[in-house]
């Protein structure tokens, strides 16, 4: 009610924009869009001195605030909003007001004028005398504006009416082809008497002229946009004159498009490998007429259907369904890439492209994990848990990515559900004893041997490849990348590890190693010497078989264990919760 009104009143008398934490009656509202020019105009400036304003024998209750408006040939015009702030004051009364002018660019004699919600507009008497006007403002309720100047302008709207001899269904349709003919209409409020004339301001090098007027003060213009570029933005000015001063009203802003259009929803995808179904809208911006349109997706990306074919009429929109599946576009972690995909079309003999853009996400993953803490995964991106086994099973025959992050579990029970789950062409992380089985690509040799420390390969980034042979450096084919990560992790009492031997489609990715936690204590060695060197990480080569085994449970079975939270990061076991995230999402994911 009165705190909502007068919070709407407040925020547009201090030159806001933001009233989206008022709730206005529908008289207030109506009010604004009234005198919207000398509230929110661009030419309205709140920033004036409030020391020109004498408020005689002011009420507790009353608040004021000056703001002034540059009229477009240079002269000023105060506007005052007066300000009732107390709800339990029903009204103010008359109120008598001088605002000195002698120093300001206003009008020496101006008109001044009350305009409130509750009672419109009215001219009030005035007198000026060494440069002060005085006035009497009368009975103000909430929120009063006082202008100080020209008599009140008439407010405009303008709106597009037809382009091309097609009228436009659509309000927020700003779309235009440039050449071609378009229809506006302005429509005038008097919010007092006075004499006015109304023209336009286009953009130069356009055509327009008044071919309409009615007696509902309807103006109606024809506008030739030449010279427009494409996908340009333009604005139509209604200016209003009188009395020899002119202000421009709120503008209409346009869009320069070609005679087709095209909008693709969603305009994102999922890579690698992830098929999703599209609405692809194309819009006429022209007279009707057949369109035809081809889609050129890039490289790699799968598209179910790419030529098309519509009648449309003008203005007319309509969509068209069409599915599309990504390659691996090298997208991980937070990443995101922007794809060009061109759209060829030809319309009333007119051929032209379009390209949209798509933005690649990385894949999302879900995981049913066993004998881990699933709360040290905690803002890791596209990453999702599956409640049960069953379930993860099914999402996997429904086409999704999932992986099996089993910790410390049984090896001969859980080794025929690694063997299924592999089957059915998902991935496995598997941390503790070997399980027995073709699937699995180690051996073990000896169990719980205590190991101090596990060390990746240290550099710019860790690579394992399919081949062995590496050519100039390099190999062609790189199974698993890991960059800008730490060399070591270590625990306190030393991991509980297993001696494993690699089989010949595995690949090591890190290996045991001894070393002292901290140099200030003695030197103590806690694996036995062929820990050392021995693997601790192994990938998969084989493409068929994304499984990943770790021959300890690196302590993260509890969070409290595992420290991943630890204030100075001693033991970087935030990188390897990275690592682990990066091995989880190549298991899960076809890259």
């Amino acid at each position: 009610g009165f705190l909502a009104n007068l919070s709407f009143a407040t925020t547009l008398a201090n030159k806001g924009s933001d009233v989206s934490y008022s709730n206005p009656s529908l008289q207030y509202a109506l009010f604004y869009r009234q005198f919207s020019d000398y509230l929110n105009g661009s030419y309205v400036d709140a920033y004036l001195a409030e020391e020109v304003l004498t408020v005689l024998a002011a009420p507790d209750s009353l608040r004021t605030v000056v703001n002034r408006r540059v009229l477009q040939s240079g002269p000023e015009e105060l506007i005052v909003h007066i300000l009732n702030i107390n709800p339990e004051v029903p009204a103010l009364p008359d109120i008598p007001v001088e605002v000195d002018i002698s120093e300001l660019p206003v009008k020496q004699s101006p008109t001044v004028t009350l305009a409130t919600p509750e009672s419109g507009s009215q001219v009030l008497e005035s007198t000026v005398k060494d440069g002060v006007i005085s006035f009497q403002v009368p009975e103000v309720n909430i929120w009063g504006l006082v202008i100080i100047g020209e008599t009140v302008f008439p407010a405009v709207s303008l709106e597009l009416i037809s382009r091309g001899g097609a009228a436009i269904s659509q309000p927020l349709d700003d779309k235009f082809v440039p050449g071609e003919e378009l229809i506006v209409a302005a429509r005038v409020e008097e919010l007092g008497p006075t004499e006015y004339s109304l023209d336009l301001h286009v953009p130069e090098g356009w055509k327009h002229q008044l071919i309409s007027q009615d007696e509902a003060r309807v103006y109606t213009f024809q506008v030739l946009p030449l010279f427009a570029k494409k996908d340009a933005g333009y604005v139509i000015t209604p200016v209003i004159s009188k009395d020899g001063q002119a202000m421009p009203s709120w503008p209409l802003r346009l869009q320069a498009r070609d005679k087709i259009d095209f909008r693709l929803v969603p305009p994102i995808a999922e890579a690698p490998g992830v098929k999703r179904d599209y609405e692809l809208e194309v819009k006429n911006n022209s007279s009707a007429g057949v369109v035809k349109f081809c889609l050129q997706p890039p490289a790699g990306w799968l598209v179910d259907n790419t030529e098309f074919e519509l009648d449309l009429q003008a203005g007319e929109a309509r969509k068209v369904s069409l599915s599309m599946t990504p390659p691996d576009c090298g997208v991980k972690f937070w990443d995101q890439l922007d794809v060009d995909l061109p759209v060829q079309w030809s319309f009333q003999e007119i051929t032209g492209t379009q390209v949209l853009q798509i933005r690649v996400f990385p894949a999302m993953f879900s995981i049913y994990a066993e004998g881990v803490a699933k709360d040290i995964m905690q803002g890791y991106p596209n990453l999702y848990y599956k409640d049960s086994l069953e379930e993860a099973k099914a999402a996997l025959q429904n086409g999704e990515y999932v992986t099996l992050w089993l910790v410390n579990q049984d090896p001969d029970e859980y080794g025929p559900v690694v063997d299924e789950f592999i089957e059915m062409g998902g991935g496995v992380v598997w941390m503790g004893e070997p399980f027995p089985g073709e699937n699995c690509p180690v051996t073990l040799v000896e169990k719980d041997v205590r190991a101090k420390m596990l060390n990746y390969r240290v550099g710019e980034q860790v690579r394992v490849t399919f081949d062995e042979d590496v050519v100039d450096g390099e190999s062609s084919q790189t199974i698993l990348e890991l960059k800008d990560i730490k060399g070591n992790y270590q625990s306190a009492d030393g991991y509980l590890a297993h001696l494993v031997e690699v089989k010949d489609w595995g690949r090591v990715l890190a290996t045991w190693g001894a070393h002292v936690l901290y140099a200030r204590r003695t030197p103590e060695v806690l694996s036995p010497p062929q820990m050392e060197g021995a693997p601790a990480v192994v990938v998969s080569a084989d493409p068929e078989k994304r499984i990943v085994y770790l021959g300890c449970d690196m302590e993260a079975t509890s969070e409290d264990s595992y420290h991943f939270e630890e204030r100075l990061h001693r033991q970087k076991q935030w990188y390897q919760t990275y690592i682990f995230y990066c091995l989880l999402n190549w298991t899960a994911v076809k890259h």
